[in-house]
């Protein structure tokens, strides 16, 4: 027996939770079937952290962002052009650049599964369930952008209800009724997968897995 990052027990000869080998020049829905098909016939997936470039990319553009608010209020900027140079400063030349530093000491991990979907954090060696979103609970697999900027990068985002572990998780609601409909779990942390394909690889495993899991519990 074996067991995944999360605990489940796995019977022999199902412990490749590693990515599959794809064939070379495999589109996004090829390599995510691939992906797909080793979920449900090894148990489960695992997407290791991506490398350290992805972070300190993040830094140093935040502090590019952060030494541009800076200029404009060198050169005597005033009124609202002024404070959004301040803005920058606070938000993109300290804030977001130390939040970056913090996250690269943890170590992340994504873990799909035919049940759900966990997202994996240690800290100081001690494994955390940041997020935890079972198929059954998805109601969207969408993108959310941080920032009003074209540029500015979207991230996977899931809406769940509802969704476990220690992550912050906030509430969305309907535009009219303000009815909530459920909690987003957006997925920043950099791993070893491209933002847009992981979103698509979601998507496809909730329409796969998610009519199972409801059969099952029916």
């Amino acid at each position: 027996m074996t067991s995944s990052p999360s605990g489940r027990q796995r019977s022999s000869g199902t412990d490749g939770a590693t990515e599959p080998t794809f064939p070379p020049g495999a589109s996004t829905a090829e390599r995510n079937a691939l992906r797909l098909d080793h979920i449900a016939t090894k148990g489960w997936l695992e997407i290791p952290r991506g490398r350290d470039r992805a972070y300190i990319v993040r830094i140093v553009g935040c502090v590019l962002l952060g030494l541009l608010g800076l200029v404009v209020l060198l050169m005597g900027a005033e009124g609202t052009v002024a404070m959004s140079a301040l803005v920058f400063v606070v938000v993109f030349g300290v804030v977001f650049p130390v939040v970056h530093a913090r996250r690269l000491r943890h170590n992340y991990l994504l873990e799909l599964t035919p049940e759900d979907f966990t997202l994996f954090r240690w800290v100081d060696g001690d494994k955390q369930d940041l997020h935890r979103v079972p198929w059954r609970n998805v109601v969207l697999v969408t993108t959310v952008r941080f920032g009003k900027q074209l540029e500015s990068p979207s991230y996977p985002s899931v809406i769940a209800c509802p969704a476990f572990g220690i992550g912050r998780r906030p509430v969305v609601r309907t535009a009219l009724t303000r009815e909530i409909r459920g909690e987003r779990v957006t997925i920043d942390q950099p791993l070893a997968i491209d933002r847009g394909e992981l979103v698509e690889l979601l998507r496809a495993a909730n329409e796969r897995f998610g009519l199972q899991t409801e059969s099952s519990a029916d």
